[in-house]
C-alpha cells in the first residue's frame, strides 16, 4: 500500500512539473515574439515594474528569480545594452557601497507593459489549469 501512494505522488509531480513546463514554454515563446526577451529578463522587468520606486537589490532580484549572481550580471548586462534605449540601469547603493541596484527605465517600463498585456491570456487560469 505504501509503495502504491509513493508512486502515485510521483505520479502526480510528473503530471504537474510536465503541465507547468508546458505553461512556461508557451510563456517564453510569446515573450521572445513580441519583445525578443527571454522569460527570466521579462520577470526581472516585471519584478521592477511592480515595486514603488521600480528598482531591487540585485541580490534580492537574484533570490526572488532564482538565478546565480554571475547568470543574473549577464541577464543585466543584456537589458542595459540589448535595445536603442537600456531597459534597466545600475546604480551603486549610497548606504552600502557594496550593494547594487538594479533601476527600470521608462524604456523598461513600456516594455514590459507591452509583455504582460501579450501574454494575459496565456497567464490567466494558468495556475487551475497547472495544479488541477
Amino acid at each position: 500500500m505504501e509503495e502504491k501512494k509513493r508512486s502515485q505522488d510521483l505520479e502526480n509531480w510528473l503530471a504537474l512539473t510536465l503541465r507547468y513546463r508546458r505553461k512556461e514554454r508557451e510563456m517564453e515563446q510569446r515573450v521572445a515574439q513580441v519583445s525578443g526577451l527571454c522569460l527570466n529578463e521579462y520577470y526581472l522587468l516585471y519584478l521592477l515594474s511592480n515595486r514603488a520606486e521600480k528598482k531591487i537589490r540585485l541580490q534580492d532580484a537574484q533570490e526572488l528569480i532564482q538565478m546565480s549572481q554571475s547568470a543574473l550580471s549577464r541577464l543585466v548586462k543584456r537589458l542595459e545594452e540589448s535595445m536603442e534605449e537600456p531597459l534597466v540601469v545600475r546604480s551603486i547603493c549610497n548606504k552600502d557601497r557594496r550593494g547594487v541596484y538594479i533601476r527600470l527605465t521608462e524604456a523598461g517600463q513600456d516594455l514590459c507593459d507591452i509583455v504582460t498585456e501579450e501574454i494575459r491570456g496565456i497567464v490567466e487560469g494558468a495556475a487551475e489549469d497547472i495544479c488541477r
